[in-house]
């Protein structure tokens, strides 16, 4: 690449409609956020970084962020009140509680079908 294409692509202004390319980040954080369906800077930002993100570990989070806030951008998550981790927790247990949820039931239910099932041994 000639001088001047470099230079005109480190001028090139950031914009929400940007490909995350733009952002200065590592092959493997770049992959991470395009498996999460992120083309553009407008994407990262509607992630949902307060908690725990299939394939975002901490470090390629604290790399997102630190790129976003190099280029100007602020992402929700570096908004957030100390709290946010309180949230996070709550929102987890409340998955993992309607997980359980669903287990117990499909056991319930297999317990009916089992119980009925010796009741009309029993009948017999």
């Amino acid at each position: 690449m000639a001088r001047d294409e470099v230079d005109a692509q480190q001028e090139k202004p950031i914009a929400l409609e940007s490909p995350i390319e733009d952002l200065a980040l590592s092959s493997r954080a770049r992959n991470a956020l395009h498996s999460l369906g992120c083309t553009s800077l407008e994407d990262v930002l509607r992630l949902d970084l307060s908690g725990w993100v299939r394939g975002i570990g901490p470090k390629t989070k604290s790399e997102v962020l630190t790129a976003l806030r190099s280029t100007g951008l602020q992402h929700p998550e570096l908004d957030e009140p100390p709290d946010s981790e309180i949230r996070s927790l709550d929102r987890r247990l409340e998955r993992m509680h309607g997980r359980i949820n669903a287990a117990l039931g499909a056991v319930a239910r297999e317990i009916a079908t089992v119980r009925k099932r010796l009741r009309k041994r029993i009948g017999q």
